[in-house]
């Protein structure tokens, strides 16, 4: 993968840190991507976070 850090993807991290409280998150996301994507990035962290457990118990 690239080197993908840049002004705009700063830009992201920069409002993703802004948001309060879920509801912003929500509407944030909803603003930024589709149904489908908000959901496929929910699976990939559920199973990020489920790699890591199996690696600690490793």
């Amino acid at each position: 993968m690239g080197n993908w850090h840049n002004e705009s993807t700063d830009g992201l991290c920069e409002a993703l840190l802004s948001l309060k409280n879920k509801d912003e998150c929500y509407a944030f996301l909803e603003d930024l991507c589709t149904v489908k994507e908000i959901l496929e990035m929910s699976q990939r962290l559920s199973d990020k976070q489920r790699l890591r457990i199996r690696q600690r118990r490793l």
